[in-house]
């Protein structure tokens, strides 16, 4: 990815196969990511398998900061794991819990995977809610050698992403924060404010 401001470094080890494909015993490394795509090269070539499409994102608001146009969006596999952030997501257990957070993201703001930390307000936004932890992990991945199939690793959850001006903290203009005075939490009655499953193990077949 292009850029990175959202904490989307590798968090694991890739996994190296070779996988027949389209009737072509193709070596491939298979990297999982934070973004919950499953980023599938030739690793002889470092050729994607499939294409990656660069799309166009939004860019943010905080002043001085550089922001990509677009992203790389692989084609395939599909995203194992939830990428957005909107009310269809939030818990609803009850229409009651259900109401508290949409009381609760009313003071954020939400999007699609790529959607930038804004400047922390007081009357809002207070961050923008993401969902960079809700792909793989440090737990990574693995292959079954002989059917070429990848089992990886998920968990569900919403950060809030905010930047506030860093003042005499720090040399650069903003760090991450919340505006002064901005309380709350990401809970609904002691409950995570999205609904589950809050973790999955997802089957790839690399073949296909």
């Amino acid at each position: 990815m292009h850029h990175g401001i959202w904490d989307h470094d590798n968090p694991s080890p890739p996994i190296l196969a070779d996988v027949p494909i389209k009737g072509k015993r193709v070596p491939v490394v298979a990297q999982p990511s934070k973004q919950a795509f499953l980023y599938v090269l030739n690793r002889e070539t470092g050729e994607p398998v499939w294409p990656i499409e660069e799309r166009p994102v939004e860019k943010g608001d905080v002043p001085g900061e550089w922001y990509s146009p677009t992203q790389p969006f692989p084609t395939a596999p599909p995203a194992y794991e939830n990428q957005n952030v909107d009310e269809s997501v939030l818990i609803d257990f009850t229409p009651e819990l259900h109401k508290e957070a949409l009381d609760i993201v009313k003071h954020y703001k939400m999007g699609p995977i790529f959607t930038p930390p804004t400047v922390s307000k007081a009357e809002g936004p207070w961050g923008t809610l993401v969902s960079s932890l809700s792909g793989s992990n440090w737990m990574g991945g693995s292959i079954d050698p002989e059917t070429g199939v990848v089992y990886v690793g998920s968990g569900r959850s919403i950060l809030s992403m905010g930047l506030v001006p860093s003042g005499d903290r720090s040399d650069v203009g903003y760090i991450s924060g919340r505006a002064p005075g901005v309380q709350g939490t990401l809970t609904v009655k002691g409950l995570p404010l999205v609904k589950p499953p809050y973790a999955q193990i997802s089957a790839i077949d690399l073949k296909t």
